[in-house]
């Protein structure tokens, strides 16, 4: 069975995205957000009608981070920022580490693979489009540092048994 799995990045809230309609190419295609009012928003500038929430999809768990500004936490607690980067076990904030950001994605996409094949399109938020690139090409978790994923992008990941694949488009 082959999953052809488009993600679709949905900004966080109060990010300025560009305001547009989306084109991910999906006409027909089943699809499913996660849980955050910013996966509802992106659905909808996709054009898709209120597709079922998938809770795996929800956004990464900063605890007591959730929302501020990484300027400002850095000037703030610069130690634990300088932690966060380096180790992907940390969790001082209260909530997930990378590491387990990551596991939770691969976790997710192991299961959907199983469940679905054909096409499917995810909305998801940024931080879990990122942690499937990382799992899709099997990279270290640093990597997850090292990439910007611009809001409203579309991710393709494509799924064979056990072998995965990115692919990229123009818009």
């Amino acid at each position: 069975m082959t999953l052809r799995l488009r993600l679709l990045a949905a900004p966080a809230i109060g990010v300025a995205a560009r305001p547009r309609r989306v084109n991910a190419d999906v006409a027909g295609w089943p699809a499913v957000r996660g849980p955050g009012p910013e996966c509802a928003l992106a659905a909808s500038a996709a054009g898709l009608a209120d597709p079922p929430v998938d809770a795996e999809l929800c956004d990464w768990d900063l605890g007591r981070w959730t929302g501020l500004d990484l300027d400002v936490l850095a000037a703030q607690e610069p130690q634990l920022v300088s932690a966060w980067l380096d180790d992907e076990t940390f969790d001082g904030h209260g909530g997930e580490s990378l590491a387990v950001l990551i596991e939770r994605t691969r976790g997710w996409l192991d299961s959907t693979a199983a469940r679905h094949s054909g096409r499917l399109l995810a909305v998801a938020p940024v931080a879990v489009a990122r942690a499937a690139v990382c799992v899709t090409a099997g990279t270290a978790p640093q990597a997850f540092w090292r990439m910007d994923v611009e809001p409203l992008a579309v991710v393709e990941v494509t799924v064979r048994g056990d072998r995965r694949a990115l692919r990229w488009s123009a818009s």
